[in-house]
């Protein structure tokens, strides 16, 4: 059966805010300290400054979004769960500037390319949901549609080749681990992704979490920049 973001975010406590977004480790919320090392690893990817326009595709509910406004411009996120945008505009719009709207992948870039000029691209956690064409059509449309955009920081991608040391003893068959509506999603290889992202015609670096991150064995980053 096909995991549903939005349906297990309504099912969780209004409050519980990374529980709904399963910023989750064996079924607890993660610390701060581990929400911090997220977002220097965001901030630090994206090189965002002060006078950044982010455009967050798959935004989840803003918990690890308004982070960031302090430290840019102007921000819009949008997600394709209604819930979870209404939880995001509840807890952390702040018009106009920093603004969550509800839209599917494509339909969420079409809607920002008539909008602000944004030049940051963040994509967190929401890559493995997506299959491989989608996801060059979306490199493609940006680098179409958002001139300004040339840095993309996609991030906690789960990595096929280190799958063991998540799943340790337990035997997944290869469709597990290349289904993108799984609760983990589809799990690429670095080589899977610079693929992808060169197809694209972008450039592609990889940063891992520092060691004290819980994930750091089998989650890896990508940056992606466009000359």
């Amino acid at each position: 059966m096909s995991f549903s973001y939005d349906e297990h975010a309504r099912g969780c406590n209004p409050d519980d805010l990374l529980v709904q977004i399963c910023r989750t480790h064996q079924g607890e919320p993660v610390s701060q300290e581990q929400i911090n090392l997220i977002i220097d690893a965001i901030k630090t990817g994206l090189s965002l400054d002060e006078g950044d326009r982010v455009l967050e595709v798959a935004c989840g509910n803003g918990s690890l979004s308004h982070y960031l406004f302090a430290d840019c411009k102007g921000y819009l996120g949008f997600d394709i769960s209604d819930f979870l945008i209404e939880v995001a505009r509840k807890n952390f719009q702040r018009e106009p500037d920093f603004i969550f709207f509800p839209a599917s992948v494509m339909s969420g870039l079409m809607a920002a390319s008539n909008s602000y000029s944004y030049n940051k691209l963040l994509c967190y956690a929401a890559v493995q949901y997506m299959s491989d064409e989608l996801l060059v059509d979306k490199l493609n449309f940006v680098k179409t549609n958002f001139p300004y955009i040339k840095r993309i920081f996609w991030g906690n991608i789960p990595d096929k080749e280190q799958s063991n040391k998540f799943f340790k003893q337990v035997v997944v068959n290869e469709s597990v681990l290349n289904d993108t509506t799984t609760a983990i999603g589809k799990w690429r290889s670095q080589e899977d992704i610079k693929s992808i992202v060169t197809e694209s015609g972008w450039n592609c670096e990889f940063q891992k979490m520092p060691p004290n991150f819980y994930a750091s064995e089998y989650r890896f980053d990508a940056v992606l920049t466009y000359e």
